[in-house]
């Protein structure tokens, strides 16, 4: 069915209309919150129209609802758009909005069947599919279902701005009002287990993409859900196509990133973070997930280096690392992961210095590192209470422990077996480097340089027998 044709207005009433519209928004483009005594005024001149052309004009009176939605005065807002439908019982706009306030009564058939007229009076009203959607997600609803006290029909005080639905009613047809709400459902629903409840917001999100298929927070919201679902791949692909639409789109960055970490998919990772980092320079968990990413970089390198360049690009992915996660401990002092992060990376290099000597010291910094994580932490889980902290904490005391049990308990000194291994690496370079330039001077005598000579044979050089050679690197051959 096409959409009702609007009302036939004369000029003056059009004039009128007009006006009071330029007031709506002139009020609106400021940004602040509306007085109480701006919304009498707006909704009175609506009002005052749909009055003077009887019977009326359901236009009008529907904007005197929208004008009492901006104070949240939903009972008056709600007699508005009544009185619209009084005027024009198929008016899809009062249907849509009469529809979100019986799903905040529990009226969930009632509310079903306004969107359903909704939708048939006018098939593109987008937010008359996502009504349906709120309803079904309703229906599921009960204890322990959903968000504590924010969703249960019929449950009291759940008309103030916080609430989600109330945000519909106000603005439903801007995406971004849209994207709140879809954003509170998906962390209603991230409770580790796929549930109808999961399934019924991927459905609200869907309908969402129905209406804006290229508004990116969108797709965002829908690889969060597969993420939680444990879909990498459609996680990403969601992902991925957020950050198309929209290469600014911070969240859809960090979530990429994050997803590809954990699939050691490093290359992704930090191409993601590095993005983050150079939008939102002072995101402390962007330049977290970044030292991950090149450390994970450095690991994939160094498994398969067979020479100095190799080796040279270890260390530069290492020390950048490093940079990031002191780039994040002077953005958040207070937080322990960067400390934990480097700390951990640290560890791992003492396998590769030249200068046993330097050991001891190493390990000392990385105790260092893990004692001021712990100390973050205070004597609780989490200590300061942050989400996700509690990992990091447990993280941290595992790691110290491990250090404490591979040291003397005497005077601290690294065990014989470590500083063994580290000395023989150390050798191992020492022969390399010392076999590169037998070589070399082998080819001078061979050719000297005033000669111009065709290849000679190199004299062949012996290399260290294999038995004096500690080839392993964190326990594994190389």
């Amino acid at each position: 069915m096409p959409p009702p044709v609007p009302t036939a207005l004369t000029d003056e009433a059009r004039a009128q209309f007009a006006a009071a519209a330029a007031r709506f928004l002139e009020i609106r483009r400021t940004g602040a919150e509306w007085s109480a005594e701006q919304c009498t005024e707006v909704a009175g001149l609506f009002e005052a129209i749909s009055t003077a052309s009887p019977p009326g004009i359901p236009e009008a009176a529907f904007d005197a609802g929208v004008a009492w939605q901006q104070c949240n005065r939903h009972k008056e807002a709600r007699r508005a758009f009544e009185r619209a439908l009084q005027l024009r019982p198929d008016y899809p706009a009062a249907l849509v909005q009469i529809g979100i306030y019986l799903v905040v009564d529990g009226s969930l058939d009632d509310a079903a069947e306004s969107f359903r007229r909704a939708w048939e009076s006018d098939v593109l009203r987008s937010d008359a599919y996502l009504g349906t959607w709120l309803v079904e997600l309703s229906r599921w609803c009960g204890p322990g279902n959903c968000c504590p006290d924010s969703w249960a029909p019929g449950s009291a005080g759940r008309e103030g701005e916080g609430w989600p639905l109330a945000q519909l009613a106000t603005e439903g047809d801007s995406p971004v009002t849209v994207e709140a709400v879809a954003a509170w459902l998906v962390r209603c629903s991230s409770g580790g287990r796929r549930s109808p409840f999961r399934d019924l917001v991927r459905g609200f999100i869907d309908a969402a993409l129905a209406a804006y298929p290229t508004y990116a927070p969108f797709h965002n919201l829908l690889g969060m859900l597969a993420w939680l679902d444990g879909d990498v791949s459609s996680a990403r692909n969601a992902f991925r196509r957020a950050i198309e639409l929209d290469p600014g789109s911070f969240d859809a960055l960090v979530n990429f990133g994050s997803l590809s970490l954990g699939i050691n998919a490093f290359a992704d990772a930090e191409a993601a973070y590095r993005t983050a980092t150079e939008l939102d320079p002072e995101n402390y968990d962007a330049w977290i997930g970044l030292g991950a990413a090149l450390a994970g970089l450095g690991r994939e390198v160094d498994l398969v280096a067979s020479g100095r360049t190799e080796l040279q690009r270890v260390s530069e992915l290492r020390e950048s690392a490093f940079d990031a996660y002191h780039r994040a401990e002077h953005i958040a002092p207070d937080r322990p992961e960067a400390y934990l992060d480097g700390a951990l990376l640290l560890e791992d290099r003492r396998y590769y210095l030249v200068d046993p000597a330097d050991y001891d010291a190493v390990l000392a910094e990385v105790r260092r590192g893990y004692q001021r994580a712990i100390e973050l932490c205070g004597t609780g889980d989490t200590g300061d209470g942050e989400p996700g902290h509690a990992e990091a904490c447990a993280t941290a005391r595992q790691a110290l422990d491990r250090l404490e049990r591979e040291l003397h308990p005497c005077d601290g000194g690294a065990i014989p077996a470590e500083a063994a291994l580290a000395a023989a690496n150390a050798e191992l370079e020492r022969q390399e480097l010392q076999l590169e330039q037998q070589e070399e001077a082998a080819r001078q005598a061979a050719c000297p340089a005033d000669q111009g000579c065709a290849s000679a044979p190199v004299p062949e050089v012996a290399a260290p027998a294999a038995e004096n050679v500690i080839t392993e690197r964190h326990g594994e051959p190389r």
